[in-house]
């Protein structure tokens, strides 16, 4: 019997033949496609930026630093793999991925004419993890003279939060509402078995477990995942509770869909209605953003057949039904993805600051109907308006030849003065101003950006394109967003920018 034993253990000590190392070392385990329970929810929220037109918003993150200093995950990495997917077919979000420390101080301070310019940053933290907050242990074992048993089960619960909020780049505030905070409850448990005998001189020992653990990481990838889909739904502000199939019912969402209404100034919720009505078969008129019989008959129609009171009011009622009827898009009036392009022929996003609750609160508006199709030969007038006194200067960016060129459109020889009084509305061109602007080139998107601050510029500080005569393409910056950046490197705080775009058909 010891002899056999000691064969057995000599057995055991052989060693491996050096050519099987390559066999050895491959790994047994399958590779999984990593999926978590958001990517369905990614896949809808890249159909619904479709949907909705949303499309070349550039944005940037440092990613999420762990606060905590417990939980060391590439969240960057993660961002930007739920960003890829959320932006697959609608190409709704382009990333700015930036390594050299502070993305939003790099942004401000060194981009040059090949550089994407974000609109947004994305700016979170895990913000807290509270390991083993409850502990569920159970066991059992009896013992005999010569044999031992024994089981056990142990449930350990632990918390992670993450905490994720919209900035605005230019003024590096955090958008009002653009945020979220969502904890998950990591379960780590285990089970075992073991039996312990005693034989003669000899002691055997095997212990039998099966551990299950859901990962912390994978924890906060899921995190980032739903964190994502929420601010993104805000910011561009389509129904993304319907991808995470919130009931319409919830209080948080009915909450969302009435700041977004009444974010809405009353003069656009007409043309607003009439594009989601008219979408959805129920109105047949012109979009011109006026009430009409035709679109009061329309609302009441959709209002009777959707258990409404039909008044003929545009109301919130009316907006929340068409907002959560899923054959139905309703236009949020905002092109978050405004593009310009660089002299490399990509198209990142001008700056574009969002408006707060007080300020300047610069408008830009197309003179006529919203969304007129412009083609060869027409005109373009538009409107600008402030909320307070501030000085206005607009530029229009086209095409000359096969280079786009900008020219300073106002203040202009018939309207010299930059200064637009509080609560007043300005045409440009105006009928004295002597000059009209007329769409020469095809199949192009042109744009008129204007920019507003509460007080004149120094002298000596302002901004060069200032220097250069109106009318006349600009030297000293080729391109729209050069034009802003010139002025927002005079006066980056109180400015206020606002733009237009167009395609010519």
């Amino acid at each position: 019997m010891v002899g056999l034993l000691l064969i057995g253990g000599l057995e055991g000590c052989q060693t491996a033949a050096p050519e099987t190392a390559s066999v050895i070392s491959q790994p047994t385990t399958p590779i999984v496609k990593n999926i978590t329970s958001f990517s369905d929810a990614q896949r809808c929220m890249d159909r619904l930026f479709a949907e909705y037109g949303k499309r070349d918003i550039v944005i940037t993150s440092d990613g999420l630093p762990d606060h905590t200093a417990q939980i060391a995950a590439g969240t960057k990495d993660m961002m930007i793999t739920a960003l890829s997917r959320m932006s697959a077919q609608s190409r709704a979000f382009r990333f700015v991925d930036i390594e050299h420390g502070g993305a939003v101080d790099f942004i401000q301070n060194a981009y040059g004419e090949n550089f994407a310019v974000p609109n947004y940053y994305i700016r979170g933290a895990i913000t807290q993890v509270d390991r083993n907050v409850a502990t569920d242990s159970k066991s059992a074992g009896f013992a005999l003279p010569m044999l031992s048993l024994g089981y056990s089960e142990d449930q350990l619960l632990s918390v992670v939060t993450i905490d994720m909020n919209i900035g605005d780049l230019v003024k590096r505030e955090i958008v009002p509402g653009m945020h979220t905070t969502n904890t998950i409850t990591v379960v780590s448990a285990g089970s075992g078995a073991d039996a312990e005998g005693i034989i003669g001189k000899a002691s055997l020992f095997f212990e039998v477990s099966q551990d299950r653990n859901q990962g912390t990481h994978q924890s906060v990838r899921t995190l980032v995942d739903l964190g994502l889909i929420e601010v993104l739904g805000k910011l561009t502000k389509v129904p993304y509770w319907r991808c995470l199939e919130l009931d319409s019912t919830e209080p948080t969402v009915i909450e969302q869909a009435r700041s977004w209404y009444d974010s809405i100034p009353a003069e656009d919720r007409p043309g607003l209605i009439q594009t989601a009505l008219g979408r959805a078969g129920y109105y047949k008129g012109p979009t011109d953003g006026r009430m009409s019989a035709a679109l009061q008959d329309a609302i009441n129609r959709y209002k009777a057949r959707n258990d409404l009171i039909a008044n003929g009011r545009i109301d919130f009622d009316l907006y929340y039904s068409l907002l959560v009827d899923k054959s139905v898009v309703v236009p949020s009036g905002e092109d978050l993805g405004s593009r310009t392009e660089t002299a490399s022929g990509s198209q990142p996003s001008a700056v574009k600051p969002i408006d707060g609750d007080d300020g300047i609160r610069l408008a830009v508006r197309q003179d006529g109907p919203a969304g007129k199709a412009y083609r060869v030969g027409d005109t373009l007038a538009f409107n600008v308006s402030v909320q307070r006194d501030a000085y206005v200067y607009c530029y229009y960016e086209f095409v000359d030849g096969d280079e786009y060129k900008v020219a300073r459109i106002f203040p202009n020889r018939g309207q010299p003065t930059a200064l637009i009084g509080g609560g007043r509305s300005v045409t440009i061109p105006s009928e004295r101003a002597g000059f009209e602007i007329e769409l020469a080139a095809s199949g192009i998107d042109e744009q008129v950006a204007c920019v507003a601050v509460e007080e004149p510029y120094a002298r000596n500080a302002e901004p060069e394109v200032l220097r250069e005569p109106d009318l006349t393409p600009l030297r000293s910056a080729r391109r729209l967003y050069a034009v802003v950046d010139q002025h927002l490197q005079a006066e980056r705080f109180g400015t206020d920018v606002k733009h237009i775009r167009w395609k010519v058909r």
